[in-house]
């Protein structure tokens, strides 16, 4: 029972070491201080030793700064952050918060954290012993990798495609949630979400890029702007966060087409497996649209659902499942003619083309369970011996 109980532990372990965010850590309080004090109109620093911590190649350096009886400074606080006499770091005022996160970068196998207050305007600020320096696995967002893309002049009473990208440059998976266009941004702006989501709430791995598309309807010829993306999290410090894309401004010009049709398709495709798509056809016009006859432009295997409609009514939206299946190893262009009666006319339509570029999904799942198979193989041989 003994050795059971000692193999599930050691599993665990194990399972820590893989999965744990923290490599190594140490309080203010384990580096043999207290809290720390500073009256308003004084001007302190204080050094605090220690020696290299474990390390790991992912893993980021932190100062987790924290503040008790924390009271807003609206003005004349500055903390300055040194390691080894150089700087790192400078906050002051209100950008001062009950739990601050300094990187730092400047690291020797001895080491002196220098933590500088001014303090002209806080009855008193103390800097708790329950701060911590350490090595940690994080989460990162940058700005350059949080963006939406739209184009700069659409057609009115047409579907207009719009993309917001972001991607985990860190080393940890986290929850995010992320929104682009809410219900009462999209009224104010005469607009309408046509297909797709505008949201996204779950979790981003490392150095995975999660893109939310979705369709917009403009009803106007103006000019309109988009919303900011926002992304949400809390990170592994329990702060909670925010990041803006910039908006945009895009030029609706008139429209003369009757028919609208987008594909609505990942670009980046799996090899020589099923993908998904729908292509989106939206009749725009005050006439009911008769005899629609869908051709595919795709110079690999694709099957349509259906490539005859034989009446779209005014305003109707109707979505049309595709499958696609690429084996060419270069990016293939798909697009799609549509041909319909009007009245006494028989007229055409052609969507923009999608690029689809090829990706080779891995699947890591078989040698993970090996590799903890045979960890427990090698523990219980040990476990017997002793």
């Amino acid at each position: 029972m003994k050795k059971i109980i000692l193999l599930i532990l050691t599993m665990v372990l194990i399972t820590t070491q893989i999965f744990g965010q923290t490599i190594s850590e140490k309080s203010f309080f384990e580096l043999g201080e207290s809290d720390w004090i500073i009256q308003k109109d004084q001007n302190s620093c204080k050094d605090y030793y220690f020696d290299k911590l474990i390390e790991n190649k992912d893993a980021t350096f932190v100062l987790n700064l924290k503040l008790e009886n924390y009271i807003v400074p609206r003005t004349d606080v500055v903390i300055d952050v040194y390691l080894n006499d150089l700087k790192e770091q400078s906050i002051k005022n209100e950008n001062i918060k009950e739990i601050n996160i300094f990187k730092l970068y400047n690291l020797t196998q001895k080491n002196k954290l220098t933590v500088c207050v001014t303090n002209n305007f806080l009855p008193r600020i103390i800097i708790s012993k329950k701060s911590t320096i350490g090595n940690y696995l994080l989460s990162e967002f940058k700005e350059e990798n949080f963006y939406q893309i739209i184009g700069e002049y659409e057609f009115s009473q047409t579907m207009i495609p719009v993309e917001v990208y972001i991607k985990n440059t860190g080393a940890r998976e986290i929850n995010i949630e992320l929104f682009n266009a809410t219900e009462k941004f999209m009224k104010n702006s005469i607009l309408e979400t046509v297909s797709g989501s505008a949201t996204y709430s779950g979790p981003i791995l490392p150095n995975e890029e999660k893109i939310i598309k979705y369709y917009i309807k403009t009803i106007e010829n103006t000019e309109y702007v988009t919303p900011r993306a926002v992304v949400r999290y809390t990170d592994e410090f329990g702060v909670k966060r925010e990041l803006f894309t910039d908006a945009k401004v895009i030029t609706i010009l008139k429209n003369d087409q009757k028919l609208d049709a987008l594909i609505n398709i990942d670009n980046a495709v799996a090899l020589n497996q099923d993908t998904f798509g729908k292509l989106v056809l939206r009749n725009i016009s005050e006439t009911d649209l008769k005899n629609i006859i869908i051709e595919p432009e795709f110079s690999e295997d694709i099957i349509i659902s259906q490539k005859n409609v034989v009446l779209l009514n005014k305003f109707d939206v109707i979505e049309i499942p595709f499958t696609i299946k690429k084996q060419d190893h270069t990016k293939t262009k798909l697009s799609f003619l549509i041909k319909y009666d009007s009245y006494d006319q028989t007229l055409e339509t052609k969507t923009k083309d999608v690029i689809l570029s090829p990706i080779t999904k891995t699947n890591y799942t078989n040698e993970i369970i090996g590799i903890l198979l045979l960890f427990c193989i090698l523990i219980y041989i040990w476990i017997v011996k002793l």
